[in-house]
């Protein structure tokens, strides 16, 4: 009885043992990494490094910037409208009249008269009115011209016409408010213009500095105030900034520049030298 006992109990542990390596075997199973064929099924999502270079990032390159071409209207000296700024008028038979503007404080205005087209002049100053400064002169024709001129010591504006192409003047200050002061080349918005002239139907500037022209571009423009001008011509004789005046009558052109007087009968397109 005792042998029975003894067996029942060594199978009831042996049975125990093997339940629990049994359990131990599954418990290891369990805990053994995936297979490559659940990897390969199912592949981890690639690592995002938390690293953060910290060298800067290569900039690309600007590009050099082309170079544009600068103005040579800014190597051109301002225009000078002090007492040695010029005025000039004409008619279309020739006869010119021209007139320096003077100062009211230490220069008198001079003004002259041409009847040979430009080669000779002569001085017409109405010394009994004693202008002392032009601000426009307008030839309106062979006998009849009128000035805006500050007369006397207190330099009062007035008009001031001959009707007998310079030989008498009179001064009429009923009529100067009727006058007005001639253009300024300070009144285009184009570079380099030293001069401007104003005909019924045509407005001239001259300009210095300007690539197309070794010398004074000679243009017409719409107005004072365009930028939009028409070439008509350029005068190579005249190649420094200087004072200048510019008349034009019909297609006539007459340039004074230094001492000189250049003329033209088809708008600019050729020049010839009258004194």
């Amino acid at each position: 009885m005792a042998e029975k006992r003894t067996g029942r109990a060594s199978w009831l542990v042996a049975s125990i043992v093997a339940f629990l390596c049994l359990d131990i075997a599954l418990v290891v199973i369990a805990l053994q990494p995936r297979t490559d064929s659940q990897d390969s099924a199912n592949p981890p999502s690639a690592a995002i490094s938390s690293v953060i270079p910290t060298g800067t990032p290569a900039s690309t390159p600007s590009p050099t910037p082309t170079s544009l071409p600068t103005s040579t209207n800014s190597a051109i000296p301002a225009v000078s409208l002090g007492a040695d700024f010029r005025f000039l008028g004409l008619t279309t038979d020739g006869i010119g009249f021209r007139a320096t503007k003077g100062s009211c404080v230490s220069d008198t205005s001079v003004v002259e008269k041409t009847g040979d087209g430009g080669v000779t002049w002569e001085k017409t100053n109405p010394s009994d009115l004693d202008i002392r400064e032009t601000d426009s002169l307008a030839v309106v024709d062979e006998s009849h011209v009128d000035l805006l001129a500050r007369i006397g010591d207190t330099c009062t504006a007035s008009a001031v016409s001959t009707y007998t192409q310079g030989e008498f003047w009179q001064a009429y200050p009923n009529r100067t408010s009727s006058l007005s002061s001639a253009p300024m080349p300070t009144s285009s918005p184009l570079g380099g213009v030293y001069a401007v002239a104003s005909s019924d139907n045509l407005t001239v500037v001259a300009r210095f500095g300007e690539a197309a022209c070794a010398g004074l571009l000679v243009q017409s423009v719409p107005s004072i105030t365009s930028a939009d001008p028409t070439s008509l011509g350029c005068l190579t004789q005249v190649t420094q900034p200087t004072p200048i005046a510019v008349a034009v009558e019909g297609s006539t052109l007459w340039v004074w520049a230094a001492s000189s007087v250049y003329t033209s009968t088809d708008l600019g397109a050729n020049w010839k030298a009258a004194s």
